[in-house]
């Protein structure tokens, strides 16, 4: 294996959230809310919704029924659904062609 590559790798720093687009914290929280779910409750809605985390191109509705199908507690899935709709609207997340729907490997406008 390549020891620079592997250095390089290991002296990156994680990115900051909060400057990239809405996906990031969506998955962010999301991950978060998530330890909280049971391991055996946790099932493909989970998964499918994190992955639309990920991909924003779909817009802000299927997101909200992916939170909504989630395991996600009462109170976690109203957070989710207040930062989905902050997502949604706020011109931080809106790309060069003033869409709000970046997503994982689109960048936002900062």
């Amino acid at each position: 294996m390549n020891n620079t590559l592997i250095s390089t790798i290991k002296n990156l720093t994680n990115i900051d959230t909060a400057s990239h687009s809405g996906s990031y914290e969506l998955v962010e929280q999301s991950v978060k809310r998530l330890a909280n779910v049971s391991k055996i409750a946790i099932n493909v809605h989970d998964l499918e919704m994190l992955y639309q985390f990920g991909n924003l191109k779909h817009g802000k509705q299927p997101r909200d029924n992916n939170i909504n199908a989630s395991s996600l507690t009462d109170a976690d899935k109203h957070f989710m659904l207040q930062l989905n709709a902050k997502i949604a609207t706020d011109n931080k997340y809106t790309n060069a062609e003033g869409n709000y729907n970046c997503g994982l490997f689109a960048k936002g406008r900062l």
